[in-house]
């Protein structure tokens, strides 16, 4: 999987959209739809094209039955518009989740999820990670040196609609070796933000701007050399993991003019959707993650998850304790995090005392993003890092 930046212009600001605009631009994207009377303006969003639609049939119908019982809207939308017109899937698709965003009113939220993710969990909402003060909320792989592109929450505001802009535009600024599409990406669009608006903190901007120096130079491996432990999309990719530190909330400009937004990226196992396996296919209907992400089999998925998808049935094997759940998390954390802390690399923060220490929050799915102020800290309380540039000295 290849993938650059180009600016092109798409459609003026939401504020100059007419109603009726506003509705045509929906009636051309809607494949499938589920609309409710939530106050809480959220919307789950899958983009995909007639073919996955039928390949993950099953997985969409469980993300209905999910957005049916907590009353959220739901879309299925189409993967063409002449607005966006990128080469590649994988950066047209936030063109096109941009696009569509646009048709709703300021401050709509989409919950954006790739059409491999099967809801587990019917019974929690998204409310712990609903957050009105973010405009982009994003989440770091599981076991992986990278931030996920796949599943996102972004909100229509300005920077969560410059935010999907400029991440599409990648598409026309792709290296020449693997790249990881989107996924890599995303490192110098968060990155180059963020020096933009002066919130890096001077020890981390040498490794911010090396960061987005290997993205246009340095990726120039195929995909199996590129992935080879050291490979250059791994080099690249722990450049930039260093560069951002402990998984928190940051302030952003939209532009010179305009006030601060606000990204927050989410700590491993904390986000309201995982890579499957990690859980060993178990849901709680009280903490951890509502869906899990890359279990491409129809089948296995429906046996392992389902009675009756048609009836919205949860099977009761999936379903266990929360106490079983964290404990399951717990340990696969600390296994993953011992052994990427023997490689010189921090997946997970280890011991306790401390918002991030596994010992503290991982049994009980309470790790969170740090405070966009809040100073990193590890294993006992001890400082692990410098709070962003643009806070209070």
């Amino acid at each position: 999987m290849m993938r650059s930046l180009f600016l092109l212009q798409l459609l003026g600001a939401v504020n100059s959209l007419t109603v009726k605009q506003k509705q045509g631009l929906q009636s051309k994207f809607v494949k499938d739809s589920l609309t409710t009377s939530n106050p809480r303006r959220v919307g789950l969003v899958i983009v995909s094209d007639t073919h996955h639609q039928q390949v993950y049939d099953a997985h969409i119908k469980s993300v209905k039955c999910y957005a049916e019982r907590q009353q959220y809207d739901m879309y299925v939308i189409d993967t063409e518009s002449k607005n966006c017109a990128h080469p590649d899937f994988f950066f047209r698709k936030h063109c096109l989740v941009r696009e569509f965003m646009m048709s709703k009113p300021d401050g709509y939220q989409l919950v954006v999820l790739d059409g491999d993710v099967h809801v587990g969990v019917l019974e929690r909402g998204l409310d712990k990670w609903l957050n009105d003060d973010m405009d982009v909320q994003l989440y770091m792989r599981d076991t992986m040196d990278e931030i996920m592109a796949g599943n996102y929450m972004v909100r229509n505001t300005p920077l969560g609609r410059k935010f999907l802009e400029h991440w599409s535009n990648y598409n026309y600024k792709k290296p020449p070796g693997f790249a990881s599409d989107d996924n890599g990406a995303i490192h110098p669009l968060v990155l180059d933000m963020l020096l933009q608006a002066g919130s890096l903190p001077e020890e981390s901007v040498p490794e911010a701007k090396a960061c987005i120096h290997k993205y246009h130079n340095n990726l120039t491996q195929m995909v199996e050399a590129a992935l080879a432990p050291d490979g250059d999309y791994w080099d690249f990719s722990k450049t930039c993991m260093r560069a951002l530190g402990q998984p928190r909330q940051w302030k952003v400009k939209t532009s010179e003019l305009a006030p601060f937004g606000n990204i927050a990226i989410w700590p491993r196992f904390s986000f309201f959707v995982t890579d499957f396996g990690y859980m060993e296919h178990w849901f709680s209907k009280d903490v951890g993650p509502i869906m899990h992400h890359g279990m491409k089999d129809k089948a296995q998925m429906l046996d392992l998850i389902w009675s009756d998808i048609d009836k919205c049935a949860l099977a009761e094997k999936s379903q266990v304790t929360a106490e079983k759940l964290g404990h399951q998390a717990w340990n696969c954390a600390n296994g993953y995090g011992q052994d990427a802390e023997r490689q010189g690399k921090q997946w997970f923060v280890l011991g306790k005392g401390c918002p991030q220490c596994l010992d503290d929050c991982m049994a009980t799915f309470t790790c969170r993003p740090l405070k966009s102020c809040e100073v990193p800290t590890m294993d006992g309380g001890k400082v692990a890092g410098p709070v962003p540039a643009n806070c209070p000295k």
